[in-house]
Order: structure tokens, then C-alpha cells, then sequence
């Protein structure tokens, strides 16, 4: 498959494409092929006028997995915690503090972080997260 001028998503990712079949064998034109993990959109097509093509015999999407599904969650979560900062299966201290919580009058409310830290505290000694806040199976 060789790649195209056109960019796809990101700028200097050239696009793939390639021939595709539709119900009953009919040939298509080439369709873009997306890679899950790099969470960009799908491109749906449209005529010239720009309005939008519905039904499945035209918006069709045939994913082919290159990786299992525990690999791709996987990456996925280092993609997002390389993103963000997030570390999955650890829970912090403060967490839970900005968590609403309903009092009896109605009104919501953050929980605040010495809240959080006494819940925090609480599932570490009921056994549910280590003390580097690492969730256990308990």
C-alpha cells in the first residue's frame, strides 16, 4: 500500500488508501483506512454539494486488528497517561475531592481534600490500595 500526497489528520502522516468492496461485491472507490489507536476521525463522504451521504451501502467500515484487545487498551492507556499525567490503577490522595456530594438540602457540594484523604485513607486500610495508592484485588 503506498502512501498518498494527501495528509491524513496530522500534518507529514500521509494518507492510506485502498480498493474496497461493498454488499454484493460492487467495486468502491478507495476508502480511508484508520488506525484505531491514533484516535482520529473517520471521514464520511460527501457529493460535491457537501451534504452528507447516509446508508450502510456507501458508510461502511471494516476494521482489521493488528494487535489483541489487552495490547490495545494497553497503549491506549499509556497514550493517555503520557497525554495527561493519569496513572491507571492508582488512586490519589486528593482524588476524590472535587467528587459532589448531595446534602440533605439539595445542594451539591466538592467533597475537599481532608474528605478525600479520610476516604483515601479508608480503602487503604480496608485493603483495597497499597500505600503507594496502587488499586489491589480484594
Amino acid at each position: 500500500m503506498a502512501p498518498s500526497s494527501r495528509a491524513n489528520g496530522s500534518e507529514g502522516e500521509p494518507a492510506r488508501s485502498a480498493s474496497s468492496h461493498g454488499p454484493c461485491g460492487k467495486s468502491r472507490p478507495p476508502l480511508n483506512i484508520v488506525q484505531p489507536r491514533s484516535r482520529r476521525g473517520l471521514r464520511l463522504r460527501v457529493p460535491q454539494r457537501g451534504e452528507r451521504v447516509r446508508g450502510f451501502e456507501v458508510n461502511c467500515l471494516t476494521v482489521i486488528a493488528t494487535e489483541s484487545y489487552e495490547q490495545f487498551a494497553g497503549n491506549l492507556q499509556k497514550e493517555i497517561a503520557a497525554d495527561t499525567g493519569i496513572r491507571f490503577g492508582v488512586l490519589e490522595h486528593h482524588q476524590f475531592a472535587s467528587t459532589a456530594i448531595k446534602a440533605a438540602d439539595g445542594t451539591l457540594s466538592p467533597l475537599g481534600v481532608d474528605q478525600s484523604n479520610a476516604l483515601w485513607e479508608h480503602l487503604r486500610a480496608a485493603g483495597h490500595v497499597d500505600a503507594k495508592g496502587k488499586v489491589q484485588d480484594s
